[in-house]
């Protein structure tokens, strides 16, 4: 990409597993990288990149702080999220924590490619086992 036309500054919004990719790409080619969007807690959270921006926040330690946090108010909870690596890991991370904290999860739905922008059936279905509260994680 780079070799073709000379760029000075790498730039974009990008999912989690490509800001990784972009973090180690340019940092052998020396050249900054500004990340907008949450883009995964690798690139951000580990070892420093002196070369990378991010103007966005790591939504990992917000899936723990609210998981605790909404363990204290509502002790049961349904998870509804894309079925896909980033809705597992940060549905994980959370439904971990909330249980940690006492919570109990009666549920978790997955949406599949095919259903993922449409949440209408997913849920609909919580209010048949009755929890107090209704974990949802969109991703994008």
């Amino acid at each position: 990409m780079s070799s073709k036309r000379p760029i000075d500054v790498f730039a974009g919004v990008i999912g989690a597993n490509m800001a990784g990719t972009m973090a180690r790409y340019t940092g052998r080619l020396r050249k900054p990288l500004v990340l907008a969007g949450a883009v995964g807690e690798n690139v951000m959270s580990q070892a420093c990149y002196d070369h990378v921006a991010r103007t966005s926040l790591n939504i990992a330690p917000y899936q723990t702080t609210s998981g605790r946090f909404i363990a204290g108010q509502f002790k049961t909870l349904v998870t509804v999220a894309p079925q896909s690596k980033g809705g597992y890991r940060l549905t994980r991370r959370f439904a971990t924590a909330y249980r940690d904290a006492g919570g109990r999860v009666i549920e978790q739905a997955w949406a599949t490619q095919g259903q993922k922008y449409d949440w209408s059936a997913l849920l609909a279905r919580p209010g048949q086992t009755g929890p107090q509260a209704i974990y949802k994680f969109c991703e994008g």
